[in-house]
């Protein structure tokens, strides 16, 4: 410990840090523009400047340390003179256009001006202008705007692995650009966006649309991926214009990726506002009501066999209101259509580390069957700074990919992938030998295989005592199904129905095998309209994500809440509401005991962190302590592990009915075909 003294306050503070974070610990704060704390240490803008006792000249304090006794004034005379001269610097060449800038309201550089800028200026030349680049179809660039703070470049370089921005030029003719004339390729690239602190980096599909202050912000979830980042949805009306990232350390730190970021126009886009039926010759469709719809199916109820496919983007509560149902009508089946492959899913439940976890793995980590930069960008990014820190190296048995993060490659089948981490292949075990809580990817091809992942994670902990295992999942609500134990749908139960209930699901191939072929009488409940439903029944609307709170389970067991952005479209319901509507005459069985308490656990185990948590320690140890743990080596180990996922862009809904997405993916294979 020292002692410093900051504005005439004595303060003990730990050696061998800069005078900026001593300053912000003291609460004290200073402007800066080119300091980040997830980047490395520029010191270009100079506007962190401060007077230090004894130095005649002022300090930069963000490269400065403290040392003992020293004595710093962030609000002298000297220093605010000091930033005054820099500002009128930086704005020597920034234009005056922020009444039509899309940063205004929120640009720093507006708001540091406001406090150091000075009233006059001593330049009268000409402002210099600059070209131009070409970044994405996602990042409109500016660059007559840039003050050279860096921030882009560092992030390109450090958290992307993509070294796409560099500076050019010295002195006047200073300038950000890109090396190569190709795209900024990487699928977290939109968060160069909220890190540029002035309008040079900007949201292409947000151009020109709206105002911050014009906006109302609502706190939800990203249900895109499994990994439930914290995000700000941005709307007016009944549109959103916008979705950021909200800082939370334990999941995303502050990023998010490219999906999350822009196809939120999705949710106005080819939705599905009114309930339709085939007419009597099956050609057209006709609007069909809702009163109509619960006198039909209540016909259905005692005399048919009904089997409900869901998707694993529903909501826990959803998710937990159908299983009761289907426990007081036993011709109700409950099955999700396009999961894995495992029959038991209670067991793959509990098993996976949080995200945290990443952070105190050391020295070695191995990838199964994923492409992290793909299937979790953001969790990549994390363990990139890891490997960039000599902290984490990194094995992938998998099929070979482009990966951003430095490691070694083995595409082996899976019955040798195991050998190797038994440590029968001295020479790639070796470096396992060394580390101290190895991390462990496992992607969701290996499940989609056959394989059980139970049986999976048991055997790497048996290897490993110290090992954090972190299970990717595709949706946003698969833990949920495991926790809940939805069965996977079997031909048997397929055969065996007479009517289909579809609730959300996707045009993927298992939906079309056997919901769009079949002679079967079809519910098809859905937000968007698809070329799938050309031939369904019925297809009637129901609420997306940000249209009514839903409950989601993370990857890390960690339940979150959606919330209510705007009101409905049209005329859809929430999938709650038409269920307990749906089966009115059964409802007084909602107040039996079993099925009362079974509500009511899931509710209060959503709402109590420390009931959930003591859930996963009882569904942990069930797992553990269980004799059935044994891998038996099958005919699926004969062929190589690759990974599930190849484009971000085009998997999940959102992304599939966004018009950003599908743009961005064409102009990006077209420009890269170019460039070749």
């Amino acid at each position: 410990m020292i002692g410093i003294t900051i504005d005439n306050r004595r303060y003990f503070l730990q050696s061998g840090i800069s005078i900026l974070d001593a300053c912000r610990v003291a609460g004290s704060q200073i402007s800066r523009f080119c300091y980040n704390e997830t980047l490395s240490i520029a010191g270009n803008c100079r506007m962190c400047l401060v007077e230090v006792e004894g130095v005649e000249k002022p300090v930069a304090s963000c490269l400065t340390e403290v040392s003992n006794d020293m004595v710093v004034f962030t609000n002298s005379l000297f220093a605010k003179k000091a930033r005054e001269n820099v500002m009128e610097a930086l704005l020597l060449n920034h234009p005056l256009d922020c009444p039509i800038c899309d940063q205004a309201g929120e640009c720093d550089l507006q708001d540091q001006a406001k406090v150091h800028g000075s009233d006059f200026s001593k330049f009268s030349f000409g402002k210099r202008g600059v070209e131009d680049k070409i970044c994405s179809p996602l990042i409109q660039t500016i660059m007559t705007r840039c003050i050279h703070c860096t921030r882009c470049v560092r992030f390109s370089e450090e958290i992307t692995g993509a070294t796409f921005l560099g500076t050019f030029n010295r002195g006047s003719s200073t300038e950000i650009g890109g090396y190569s004339k190709n795209f900024f390729d990487s699928e977290i690239s939109g968060n160069v966006i909220d890190l540029c602190p002035v309008g040079a980096l900007t949201s292409k599909p947000f151009g020109f649309k709206a105002r911050p202050w014009e906006l109302r912000a609502t706190e939800t979830i990203d249900t895109t991926d499994s990994m439930g980042a914290p995000v700000y949805v941005h709307f007016k009306n009944t549109e959103i214009f916008r979705v950021l990232p909200k800082s939370n350390s334990q999941i995303n730190g502050s990023l998010i990726n490219d999906k999350t970021r822009f196809s939120y126009d999705a949710g106005n886009n080819n939705r599905l506002t009114k309930g339709l039926t085939l007419n009597s010759s099956k050609t057209d469709y006709v609007n069909f009501k809702w009163s109509n719809f619960f006198k039909t199916f209540d016909s259905f109820l005692t005399s048919k066999k009904i089997t409900i496919n869901l998707n694993e983007d529903i909501g826990l509560n959803d998710i937990n209101l159908l299983i009761c149902l289907s426990r007081m009508n036993k011709n109700i089946n409950l099955y999700n259509l396009n999961a894995n492959t495992e029959t038991n899913n209670i067991y793959s439940w509990g098993m996976s580390d949080k995200i945290s976890s990443i952070d105190s793995s050391k020295s070695a980590g191995i990838v199964l069957s994923l492409n992290p930069k793909v299937e979790c960008s953001v969790i990549n990014a994390r363990i990139r700074s890891r490997s960039q820190k000599s902290l984490l190296s990194l094995l992938t048995l998998d099929t070979f990919f482009a990966s951003t993060v430095p490691t070694n490659n083995i595409n082996l089948n899976l019955q040798k992938s195991l050998r190797v981490l038994e440590g029968k292949c001295i020479n790639f075990f070796s470096f396992l030998l060394r580390a101290d809580s190895p991390l462990v990817l496992l992607g969701e091809s290996l499940v989609k295989r056959g394989l059980s992942l139970f049986s999976m994670i048991n055997y790497l902990r048996n290897i490993f005592n110290s090992i954090n295992i972190l299970k990717i999942n595709q949706k946003a609500n698969s833990e949920a199904l495991a926790l809940l134990n939805v069965q996977n749908m079997n031909k048997q139960m397929y055969d065996n129905s007479d009517i289909l209930m579809c609730l959300n699901l996707e045009n993927t191939f298992n939906t079309r095998k056997n919901i769009y072929n079949t002679e079967k009488l079809v519910f098809w409940f859905n937000t968007h309209w698809k070329e799938l439903q050309t031939k369904l029944n019925y297809v009637l609307p129901i609420f997306s994500v940000n249209e009514e709170e839903k409950v989601f389970i993370n990857l890390e067991q960690r339940p979150q809440k959606t919330r209510r952005s705007f009101s409905k479209p049209g005329d859809a319901r929430s999938l709650s509401k038409i269920f307990l509507a749906l089966f009115n005459k059964e409802s007084s069985l909602l107040q039996k005991k079993n099925v009362h308490v079974h509500l009511n656990h899931i509710f209060s185990l959503t709402r109590n962190p420390f009931l959930f948590d003591e859930l996963n320690r009882i569904y942990s140890l069930l797992c553990y302590n269980s004799k059935n743990y044994n891998i038996g080596m099958d005919y699926l180990y004969k062929y190589p592990t690759k990974y599930y996922m190849e484009n971000l862009f085009a998997v999940g809904k959102f992304a599939k009915n966004s018009i950003v997405m599908k743009e961005n993916l064409i102009n990006t294979i077209s420009v890269d075909k170019n460039f070749i």
